[in-house]
């Protein structure tokens, strides 16, 4: 059985929200879903934060949580696959545009 792909769930990146200073959560509400998830920071090299989601199951650092249907969660904990993965490696040499001779 294949894996679920990453392209197939709603997708919610922190990097695209703008987060108050000294946020602690946020609320996330995708269609008829809503929650609040725990954030976590990282120091930056010249002063400032860096924000991650908390994941709610695994409480792993992520930039990228998935709606599935037990709610929000990270890659690993759906067991997501990204789409490339079960392609062949002539169909990603094609994709990429080398010829397919050279594979």
């Amino acid at each position: 059985m294949a894996k679920t792909k990453t392209n197939q769930l709603h997708r919610v990146d922190i990097r695209g929200m703008d987060i108050d200073e000294n946020s602690k959560a946020v609320q996330i509400s995708i269609d008829n879903y809503s929650c609040c998830v725990n954030l976590k920071t990282t120091p930056c090299n010249y002063g400032n934060v860096r924000y991650w989601f908390e994941c709610p199951y695994c409480c792993g650092r992520v930039a990228v949580l998935y709606l599935g249907g037990s709610g929000l969660a990270c890659q690993k904990c759906y067991g997501l696959a990204y789409p490339i993965e079960n392609k062949s490696k002539s169909d990603r040499a094609v994709e990429s545009g080398f010829k397919e001779e050279n594979v």
